[in-house]
């Protein structure tokens, strides 16, 4: 097909198109998203990363290990092997900061046994001091009521 005076402006609208439809979608789709701060300071912890790593390898190599179950909307949390004492765990929330929840873990021994309140995705993070530092020792993400 040879380009024509009638053809080539049906091609220039067509890769005018091409490029506009597009970026149309992802406006639209963006724009339904719900962007939340997970962290009032992200450098801060962002800098701990290191820090949590090494004192989980630390701890590991010792024996510790911990699981994280569910059992329809309650989260089962057990620890194995040496515990640092006292234990923080932090539920959150993907799609809600307000819901999160921080629950003091005393009694280590036993496994831990909560009830969110929500189902759908949470993030269930263990923190705790190792060495006097406190670091994060456990992260999972888990769907609460599937």
């Amino acid at each position: 097909m040879a380009l024509t005076s009638r053809t080539l402006p049906l091609l220039a609208a067509g890769v005018v198109l091409a490029g506009i439809i597009p970026s149309v979608v992802m406006l639209v789709l963006a724009r339904g998203l719900h962007i939340a701060k997970v962290d009032d300071r992200p450098y801060v912890v962002s800098s701990t990363i290191d820090t949590d790593r090494r004192a989980v390898a630390s701890l590991r190599a010792r024996g510790f290990s911990y699981a994280t179950a569910v059992n329809g909307d309650e989260i089962i949390i057990t620890l194995q092997g040496p515990v640092p004492a006292p234990i923080t765990v932090v539920l959150q929330r993907p799609d809600d900061v307000s819901a999160d929840q921080r629950h003091a873990w005393a009694t280590t021994t036993e496994p831990l046994r909560l009830r969110p309140g929500r189902t759908g995705p949470w993030h269930v993070r263990l923190e705790g001091f190792v060495d006097g530092v406190g670091v994060r020792l456990g992260d999972t993400a888990i769907d609460l009521g599937k």
